[in-house]
């Protein structure tokens, strides 16, 4: 790009001339784009929904920057192709949400986002005090939920706006991806108050865990989804520790509490004699 260039071209060497990308990485950079966009215009034409992931916050800004210039293209036809997601364990971040908002109307595209609590907390943590840094992430699991329920109710207020464009006005969808039951009631009840309807909201929770909400939701109608995380071991399995340590803070809860005992009472039904 132009930036990029007018970067490389400093005469002070300095960290924004480090940040700037050489030949070899923009070339990298623009064959990435392109099988991004392989991978959309193949949504668009099934009409399903690609939601971009989000990572440790060195590289997220890189990443929130890309889902943009997408949303950009591809949520401007009859419903939004491309979710960003969220991390609340983040501070300031339904500010952040806020902001997308806006700039979804500003510039008339659909919005659409998945919101999770976060996935790197130890490791963010570490490095923050390694570079004497306010760490990012937030004090305590319960202002994280704060966050979480923050960022969930702007985008459920976020509603149709007749005098806005024909996409920037379409209210906002969000997917709720947790495995807390109060967080996913709270969101029906915000649902009802607002009269949100179901279709612009899912909810999601990772297969084999919280089965009894995913199940529930379905048999009402939400949409709910189950995701199934794939791939070499030696990259799943550290994938899954993070998820563990996600939800450390409520492994102690009633709501978890109340699981074991329905897999309990299943598997001795499973047992059983008949």
């Amino acid at each position: 790009s132009e930036i990029n260039e007018m970067v490389r071209g400093c005469k002070h060497q300095g960290q924004l001339f480090q940040a700037a990308l050489n030949e070899e990485e923009v070339k990298l950079y623009r064959n990435m784009l392109k099988r991004v966009q392989g991978i959309l215009d193949l949504a668009q034409e099934l009409g399903v929904r690609v939601m971009i992931d989000a990572e440790w916050t060195d590289i997220q800004p890189a990443i929130d920057h890309i889902t943009i210039f997408m949303q950009r293209i591809y949520n401007r036809g009859d419903l939004p192709i491309v979710f960003n997601t969220y991390q609340t364990y983040l501070k300031g971040m339904p500010t952040r949400v806020q902001r997308d908002l806006d700039r979804s109307r500003r510039e008339d595209w659909r919005f659409g986002a998945k919101l999770v609590r976060g996935a790197y907390m130890v490791s963010e943590r570490k490095k923050a005090k390694k570079r004497g840094l306010e760490s990012p992430i937030c004090e305590t699991y319960e202002k994280t939920e704060e966050n979480f329920h923050k960022a969930i109710d702007v985008i459920l207020a976020h509603g149709e706006d007749p005098s806005a464009g024909a996409c920037g006005g379409a209210a906002a969808e969000v997917l709720v991806a947790s495995h807390n039951r109060y967080s996913i009631e709270r969101t029906l009840q915000k649902m009802a108050a607002l009269g949100v309807s179901q279709d612009r909201v899912g909810f999601g929770q990772l297969m084999g865990m919280a089965d009894h909400l995913t199940y529930t939701l379905a048999r009402y109608g939400y949409r709910s989804y189950k995701y199934v995380p794939y791939g070499p071991v030696d990259e799943v399995v550290p994938y899954l520790i993070r998820r563990t340590q996600e939800n450390s803070a409520i492994l102690g809860s009633p709501s978890v509490q109340e699981e074991r005992q329905m897999v309990g009472s299943e598997l001795l039904r499973r047992l059983r004699p008949i």
